[in-house]
């Protein structure tokens, strides 16, 4: 609609000059007078109702994207939108599906690959999720968000912590305030047996970016505590953690 607001002017400012000059005529007949208001009356009230309605479209970003995907069936940026709105609201299924929408119509479209990917991840089909994670970083090997999450399943799932490690460098050399890499480049080393310096070095980073990042509170205690003896510090960690996520059951049981 914003595009609008310029082209509109010329047509606006035409319409009021004829309103202004209309309204200057001296209109003896009183039925033409009264046609003459019940015709602006109306012509105004409709303008209020097509207003209202394109209102609705800005509620948020679910109604605009479906109303897009309603106009623009064949949008493949749509699809991935509200596949994004579904994967935030929990729905992954369905976002799913409207990520396979936006990749049929676009194969070239990489956060449609990655998406689907995060979703898959989150529905524990990991091998399917790598599989998409590779085929949107051919489109952009420097995708850092993909490298930091293929580097996840490396880590955890397919336990090659050394290839991991490779993503996840590339990752924060990228993007060097993407948390979530410094984070698992942290677990990479622990799986590696670096020294723990190395691991708390990047727990360290990760929270300087997000301080409220539950997971890396927690990755930090561990190191603070079993390999370093600094207790103290590992429970202010935990605590922290559960203050973040109430719900963290790991970290509710580590601090005991």
């Amino acid at each position: 609609d914003r595009f609008m607001y310029l082209p509109s002017l010329g047509f606006c400012g035409l319409l009021a000059v004829s309103g202004d000059r209309l309204c200057r005529l001296r209109i003896r007949s009183r039925r033409l007078k009264g046609l003459c208001v019940l015709a602006a009356g109306l012509f105004l009230t409709g303008l209020g109702w097509i207003t209202f309605q394109q209102c609705q479209i800005w509620q948020g970003p679910d109604a605009l994207w479906a109303a897009v995907l309603k106009r623009a069936p064949d949008n493949s940026i749509a699809h991935n939108n509200l596949g994004e709105r579904r994967a935030y609201a929990g729905d992954h299924a369905q976002a799913i599906e409207y990520f396979t929408q936006a990749i049929l119509l676009d194969p070239r479209n990489k956060e449609a690959y990655y998406n689907k990917g995060v979703s898959l991840t989150l529905s524990g089909q990991y091998e399917d999720a790598l599989q998409l994670l590779n085929q949107a970083l051919q489109l952009d090997p420097d995708y850092a968000k993909a490298l930091n999450n293929r580097g996840f399943l490396l880590s955890r799932v397919k336990n090659q912590p050394g290839q991991a490690l490779r993503d996840l460098d590339q990752a924060v050399r990228i993007d060097p305030l993407l948390a979530e890499a410094y984070n698992n480049r942290g677990l990479a080393r622990e799986q590696l047996g670096q020294p723990p310096g190395a691991a708390l070095q990047d727990y360290t980073a990760a929270l300087a970016l997000r301080p409220d990042l539950a997971e890396a509170l927690y990755n930090r205690a561990l190191v603070n505590g079993e390999k370093l003896g600094r207790w103290a510090e590992a429970i202010s960690d935990l605590s922290r953690a559960i203050a973040t996520d109430p719900g963290y059951e790991e970290a509710l049981l580590s601090r005991g």
